[in-house]
């Protein structure tokens, strides 16, 4: 099952936005929250409004020292940011949709935009082990997971998207959930190795200059 990186905002308190750079408004100062385990999310939106790419987020420093200077509010958990949402303290935040879908289900005041730069897809993947010890009964419960019935409750309870064709959704959730064929194609691919290489280092920038 998978779901995607969109800005959730509080569409009472401002206008919709069509691109990550909306969030660096100043008619939004103080009033953008981001959860800090987000952080490398945040790199990525950043560096992609400044000439960066998924291989490539120094552009993101300069842009992300610009939304500094309006105050955002960086929250410890997305637990803690959830609640900044529902009670108007912040307005909009870069998020999965599908925990936006969660979030808005439990009554917080929240939709979502899918920004112009592209969602970033988030994929979960299952396995059965090469040395599982009962690989038949593994490879039944990973069948149960791709059957419609399965698919379709992990999207209504969850808000994640089938993988499979075979598994429709009502229109109404689809609407809340899904990303349309043209937004599909524009999904942003991570590049991992990249990630992995530069962690430390721009974990390290972010606590002390972003945060500092």
């Amino acid at each position: 099952m998978y779901s995607g990186k969109v800005i959730l905002y509080n569409p009472d308190r401002m206008d919709k936005p069509t691109s990550y750079n909306d969030l660096w408004d100043p008619k939004l100062r103080g009033r953008v929250g981001l959860a800090d385990g987000l952080y490398m999310q945040f790199f990525e939106s950043a560096a992609l409004i400044n000439g960066g790419s998924p291989s490539n987020f120094e552009p993101a420093k300069p842009k992300l020292l610009e939304l500094k200077r309006l105050e955002p509010k960086v929250y410890p958990s997305n637990e803690a940011l959830a609640a900044a949402l529902n009670s108007g303290e912040v307005w909009a935040t870069i998020m999965w949709l599908a925990r936006g879908y969660m979030w808005k289900k439990a009554g917080i005041p929240i939709t979502h935009a899918v920004p112009k730069e592209g969602a970033t897809p988030i994929v979960f993947d299952k396995a059965v082990p090469r040395n599982a010890t009962n690989k038949p009964n593994g490879w039944k419960w990973m069948q149960a997971m791709l059957e419609p019935s399965a698919q379709g409750g992990f999207a209504e309870r969850m808000g994640y998207v089938p993988t499979v064709t075979n598994a429709p959704l009502p229109d109404a959730l689809a609407k809340e959930i899904s990303f349309t064929p043209e937004e599909q194609a524009n999904f942003v691919k991570l590049d991992y190795q990249y990630i992995a290489d530069n962690n430390a280092r721009l974990l390290d920038w972010w606590t002390r200059e972003f945060k500092g």
